[in-house]
């Protein structure tokens, strides 16, 4: 075998596979687009996409796998962040306790990367990370409204005003 073991002895016939155990590696698998209204997952979101429809707020997760205790997320672009998950799920803008957080993004281009780690706060052996890129384009959204109702809350104003679209 490959560790150099006799396949034959005394007429016997060693027909086993040489076995050796891996080191499992902890990775970011991949990203899900979540609308944090709802805690729903919309989808995911991959390196290029464009998000052009989307909820009133969303949040970003990571999905990991091996033995992982906290990531470490890097958004840059219109909103620039750096900040650590220590339970799961491990979410951009943060949850409390499966309630994800909400983020409201402005129009523009972004990369995002995600770092696993073994421990608590970035610490320990450091996993592979993923990196995407994409852009937010809900101009579009808005521009399609055409003619729709816009109803603004309270009408008499009194310096602030609530917007809400159909």
């Amino acid at each position: 075998d490959i560790a150099g073991n006799p396949r034959i002895s005394d007429e016997i016939i060693d027909l086993g596979a040489y076995e050796f155990q891996a080191e499992v590696s902890s990775r970011v698998i991949s990203f899900l687009l979540i609308d944090s209204d709802t805690d729903n997952v919309i989808g995911e979101v991959r390196d290029g996409d464009i998000l052009t429809t989307l909820p009133a707020s969303i949040n970003i997760e990571a999905v990991t796998s091996g033995e992982v205790n906290s990531v470490r997320f890097q958004l840059s672009g219109p909103v620039n962040i750096t900040r650590t998950e220590n339970v799961i799920p491990w979410a951009l803008f943060g949850d409390n306790k499966g309630d994800f957080r909400a983020w409201n993004p402005f129009d523009g281009s972004y990369s995002l990367t995600a770092t696993p780690y073994s421990e608590k706060k970035a610490q320990g052996e450091e996993g592979t990370a993923k990196s995407i890129s994409f852009s937010v384009d809900i101009s579009q959204t808005v521009s399609s409204l055409g003619e729709a109702l816009i109803k603004l809350y309270p009408n008499p104003n009194q310096g602030s005003m609530l917007l809400r679209l159909p």
